[in-house]
């Protein structure tokens, strides 16, 4: 059920507040001090608003399920107008949109953002995504020049493990802030943790999944809005590798 005073991230607005509920139509007051009207049957199956609760957001998403969620149906091509003499142009390939399943997903293989929120239950926005669903912790890193499409630097270092930022655009971070505690308790809450990486457009290279190798350490890092603040890294190894 959602509640007034629920935080939510909108894909063009940024962070919001709901002040107000009417049947499906959300008031939401974001932090530039606007406040928008929105249809959740509209913003929800399109990705374009998630909540920032995780078992508000999987609560909401089952309502209203990703557009993309949908099988294509097969083109059928009727055999009498198939010649010998000219080749007839093959159906187009369909766009693959079943849900896999984790154990299913191969290292090293590239994954479509739709197919990563059906196949672990995870909310459409965020670079670490919980999944209650599964038992699940997704890390998704974005490598990008642009800053405001990739505001951390994660990296792979010298010691063969992936040093992963945590949560946190604002102020310094915290290791009791929302997934930040979860992966650094991950080693001891049997959550499970899967890495992807991407380095273009709803692309990801699944990398497996991944364990806490050592303890978060603290770097200094300018925020979103160019401050200086405190931010953890989380040194992550590859779990076949180890």
């Amino acid at each position: 059920m959602i509640v007034i005073g629920a935080w939510v991230i909108h894909k063009t607005y940024g962070r919001g507040q709901v002040i107000g509920i009417d049947d499906q139509q959300l008031s939401v007051k974001f932090e530039d001090g606007a406040q928008r009207q929105m249809a959740l049957s509209i913003v929800m199956p399109r990705g374009i608003l998630t909540f920032e609760d995780d078992q508000l957001q999987q609560k909401t998403f089952a309502e209203f399920p990703s557009q993309s969620h949908q099988v294509a149906q097969p083109v059928v091509v009727s055999p009498s107008k198939t010649t010998h003499h000219k080749r007839q142009k093959s159906a187009p390939k369909l766009k693959r949109t079943t849900a896999l399943k984790i154990a299913d997903l191969v290292s090293g293989r590239v994954y479509t953002h739709d197919e990563i929120i059906h196949t672990f239950v995870v909310a459409s926005s965020g670079g670490m995504r919980r999944s209650h669903a599964n038992n699940a912790l997704v890390l998704l890193s974005r490598h990008h020049a642009d800053p405001e499409q990739n505001p951390y630097e994660d990296r792979w270092e010298a010691d063969g493990l992936f040093h992963y930022t945590g949560e946190g655009q604002v102020g310094d971070q915290s290791l009791d802030y929302r997934q930040n505690k979860t992966l650094n308790e991950s080693d001891r809450n049997g959550i499970s943790v899967y890495l992807f990486e991407s380095s273009r457009d709803n692309a990801y290279v699944y990398r497996g999944e991944v364990v806490l190798a050592k303890a978060p350490y603290p770097e200094q890092a300018p925020d979103r809005d160019g401050k200086l603040w405190r931010v953890y890294k989380f040194p992550l190894r590859v779990k076949s590798a180890e």
